[in-house]
């Protein structure tokens, strides 16, 4: 049975404090890639991203009628040799506590469509 250490007893050598760094795995890297690929589609396109940044999967917010989501669901984008689709699917009002509104520049309020975007493989 192993020996619970006497938290009086002193140690030998300290504890370090932290990890030693180490860079971000190739998984981590696709992701953060794949990410901004998303923000720079959508900004270029009237939306917004409003989860934080490099989580999936993204909620997306552009006007009710904005093509958005259909451009999403017929882009692929290839990183390191692997290409990547999105899945979009809008949320209802339940799942987002009600329509969602957003301030404009001129102070006046607009409903937003909201989508969850997951990445997926395109086996291209």
């Amino acid at each position: 049975m192993p020996r619970l250490r006497d938290l009086t007893e002193t140690r030998s050598s300290p504890r370090p404090i932290a990890r030693p760094w180490r860079p971000p795995s190739k998984l981590a890297a696709e992701t953060r890639e794949l990410w901004t690929a998303l923000r720079e589609f959508c900004a270029d396109r009237g939306g917004n991203i409003t989860t934080m940044p490099y989580m999936f999967p993204a909620r997306v917010e552009c006007a009710p009628d904005n093509e958005l989501p259909l451009m999403l669901e017929l882009a692929t984008v290839g990183i390191e040799g692997k290409w990547f689709a999105f899945t979009a699917r809008k949320l209802s009002d339940t799942e987002t506590a009600g329509p969602v509104l957003r301030m404009a520049s001129d102070a006046t309020s607009h409903t937003v469509a909201v989508y969850e975007i997951t990445p997926r493989s395109s086996g291209r």
